[in-house]
């Protein structure tokens, strides 16, 4: 048997008893057993507290972003679910790096109270009536 082990939520007391809400403390569940999944397949990297910041990030995002996507067609605006899934796939490297950076922040600060997003890079501004072909 290895000497590491899946911990469930309920022997999690300093989760389970702390004032967060209820979906703070589910983020922080599932971030918790990403992260012992990592160490697990030795995916290890420098610093802990980061990685865990980084994974509640990304456990936020893929809720309240990537999961809230419109679901019918009526919304894609004729953008078919291959088109939109390139476009997802595209954006996350950027994401991810800033993900990375305010975890970074984070921990430096010791709080993700003060965390702004960097700016944003200047993108090509389309015209109306430019031909995208």
């Amino acid at each position: 048997m290895p000497p590491y082990r899946t911990i469930p939520s309920n022997e999690e007391p300093s989760i389970k008893n702390s004032n967060l809400s209820h979906y703070d403390q589910e983020i922080l569940h599932q971030a918790s057993r990403n992260l012992l999944k990592k160490i697990q397949n030795n995916i290890l990297t420098n610093n802990l507290k980061e990685e865990m910041i980084a994974e509640s990030f990304n456990i936020t995002l893929r809720v309240n972003f990537i999961g809230k996507l419109p679901l019918n067609q009526a919304h894609y605006a004729g953008v078919d679910d291959q088109l939109l899934q390139q476009l997802i796939n595209e954006m996350i490297p950027e994401i991810q790096s800033i993900i990375y950076t305010l975890s970074k922040k984070a921990n430096q600060q010791g709080s993700v109270k003060n965390l702004r997003l960097p700016r944003r890079k200047n993108r090509q501004v389309i015209g109306m009536d430019e031909d995208l072909s």
